[in-house]
């Protein structure tokens, strides 16, 4: 049986437990190991996506600041 593709329009509004976006979701690839490292990054704070002009095009910017308590 071949699964036919679902689109993220599909599944607009549907609740959590939909048959229809348990199905989007197996469809989904992992994330590679530098794209997993690189997100947890993002929510912790290390990191930010900006761009240098104007949308064009964007970028990832790192930032790991040494501070003490003294």
């Amino acid at each position: 049986m071949t699964m036919k593709y679902i689109t993220k329009q599909q599944i607009k509004h549907l609740g959590p437990n939909s048959k229809l976006l348990k199905q989007y979701k197996s469809q989904l690839k992992g994330l590679t190991p530098l794209q997993l490292e690189t997100g947890v990054g993002l929510i912790l704070g290390d990191a930010y996506i900006r761009s240098r002009d104007e949308g064009k095009t964007y970028c990832m910017q790192f930032e790991w600041k040494k501070w003490s308590l003294y």
